[in-house]
């Protein structure tokens, strides 16, 4: 029986939903000490001349290559290098990128923030699930007594104190007991008392022994 579902969700919703409502949904971190590297990237005209190539697609293009991850802008570089020209896919439409728009350079940038987009652990809990997992754990059949004319067999909910939903029941030894005036104003005192503080509790005054009710009521 599975009582909880775990969702490792990784950064896809916030991701879907950054893009979806234009917004920047990443964590940014402020780091104590500044980190300086070396990155390639395309220079600024560069950028010009790709967005005047490709016209209105250009600045779509231009935004792309920017985005690009170290070891892919490496790969383009190298494509250029071999072949002249590198054929990269975009928005499901293909381009070719002519070397001689593509200028790289490498510079040294330097991170104060560390900005990332958190992963979503999404947990699923259900009190029907729940429920029936602590139900599945109290519940037994209690051993018949030798001497018992029972044919059925009693099944008991151990529920432990904290978890049970009655704490305790009342149960008069005697029907004359409970035809006593005196019973009466105890069993009041008593029913006030106890729902004052929140005890819950159950009330079992049939003729039924004394033994059988309090097993009626496990």
């Amino acid at each position: 029986l599975e009582c909880v579902g775990i969702a490792d969700r990784s950064a896809f919703d916030l991701t879907a939903h950054s893009e979806a409502a234009k917004c920047d949904l990443q964590y940014k971190e402020v780091l104590e000490k500044p980190i300086e590297q070396t990155v390639l990237g395309i220079t600024k005209a560069s950028g010009i001349q790709v967005m005047k190539e490709f016209k209105k697609e250009g600045k779509m293009v231009k935004e792309w290559i920017e985005g690009l991850s170290q070891p892919d802008l490496k790969k383009i570089q190298a494509d250029v290098e071999k072949s002249g020209s590198s054929k990269v896919i975009i928005n499901d439409k293909e381009f070719t990128l002519p070397g001689a728009l593509l200028t790289f350079e490498t510079k040294v940038e330097k991170t104060t923030v560390n900005a990332f987009t958190p992963g979503v652990i999404e947990p699923s809990f259900g009190i029907d699930r729940i429920f029936s997992c602590v139900l599945e754990h109290v519940y037994y059949a209690r051993p018949k007594d030798e001497e018992s004319t029972d044919t059925q067999t009693r099944g008991v909910l151990g529920f432990t104190g904290i978890s049970a939903p009655y704490k305790c029941t009342i149960l008069p030894l005697d029907q004359r007991i409970a035809r006593h005036t005196k019973y009466t104003e105890m069993l009041g005192a008593f029913r006030a008392e106890a729902s004052s503080i929140g005890l819950s509790f159950t009330l079992d005054e049939s003729g039924a022994t004394i033994g059988r009710r309090y097993a009626r009521n496990d």
